[in-house]
């Protein structure tokens, strides 16, 4: 909040737009468990201390109204919480909560020509619900059928993402696989119809799926959307995150993981922009990895 003061807000989506980006997923809540806080002045949640008195999500939303670009808001899990075994009370007050929120959120930016959809942020691991889909899928079809009720125009796009996997709490983490995405995911999906789009969270750059696993698990995703009639997306990780440290991949680890997801998604989006390949965060492999990007895409549009 501190780098980025509402002129810089708006340059960061004209960099953005520079290289090709045309979808912009803002995360507008932090926090866990009911300790919430958001980037939204005036809000049935506590605004954040580093934009106090600012409207950051009015500045982007108007950049990207401005340039054509496609915007999605998101905030937490449906009822604000991630684990099977939580007090039903104590969720029922998180949905309510939450909820009253996301009405407040769509009243406020719904005009904005750019907003396109509600990105589901319930990016669940099956281990933490016993590997039974029945739970979380209830949660993400009650969410995506609220949100549709507010705005039926909106796409909902639900992260789909590669964890490891265990067949019990007591065995052995392992890659997850395609037959696990079948057997866990396409009840998940089949179960929540007004979900739209299934974006998978590729996995290299957090470590949890490697690229010749990513790329088996993506064609299960896609067959899977094919048959249940939905989009599916790729949120291709341009960095590594997580025990192995945090920094943007050298142009070299970002491209076999674009020409994987190209070769299954229908769409591709990053994860994450301001950090790993914003040229003005301030980080050398940041802006290198920008300018690396503008040129293998320049490259890649000039053979067409």
């Amino acid at each position: 909040a501190e780098h980025w003061d509402d002129a810089a807000l708006a340059a960061e989506v004209d960099h953005a737009h520079a290289i090709g980006l045309d979808t912009l997923m803002l995360y507008t809540v932090m926090g866990r468990d009911g300790e919430w806080a958001t980037v939204m002045p005036d809000a049935p949640l506590p605004q954040m201390e580093a934009w106090a008195g600012r409207d950051p999500l009015e500045v982007i939303l108007a950049r990207a109204d401005a340039l054509g670009l496609r915007a999605y808001l998101g905030d937490a899990p449906p009822t604000g919480y991630s684990l099977l075994g939580e007090e039903q009370a104590v969720m029922v007050e998180g949905r309510e909560r939450l909820d009253a929120y996301r009405r407040a959120l769509l009243e406020r930016y719904g005009a904005h020509p750019s907003l396109a959809g509600y990105y589901l942020n319930f990016e669940l691991c099956p281990d933490n619900f016993g590997n039974d889909p029945a739970e979380p899928a209830r949660q993400v079809q009650e969410l995506a059928a609220f949100i549709t009720g507010l705005r039926p125009d909106l796409q909902i796009v639900l992260p789909l993402g590669l964890y490891q996997w265990r067949d019990t709490p007591e065995g052995n983490w392992r890659f997850v696989g395609p037959e696990e995405i079948r057997a866990f995911w396409r009840p998940f999906i089949a179960a929540a119809p007004d979900v739209d789009v299934i974006m998978v969270i590729d996995g290299p750059g957090t470590g949890l799926s490697p690229l010749a696993m990513t790329d088996l698990n993506q064609a299960a995703v896609r067959a899977i959307c094919d048959e249940l009639g939905r989009t599916m997306w790729t949120d291709v990780e341009c960095a590594v995150m997580g025990t192995r440290g945090y920094h943007a991949f050298p142009i070299g680890r970002l491209v076999p993981s674009i020409e994987v997801a190209a070769q299954h998604a229908d769409h591709l989006v990053t994860f994450d922009y301001p950090n790993y390949l914003s040229p003005t965060n301030g980080r050398e492999p940041s802006a290198r990895l920008y300018e690396d990007y503008r040129q293998y895409r320049n490259t890649i549009l000039g053979r067409w």
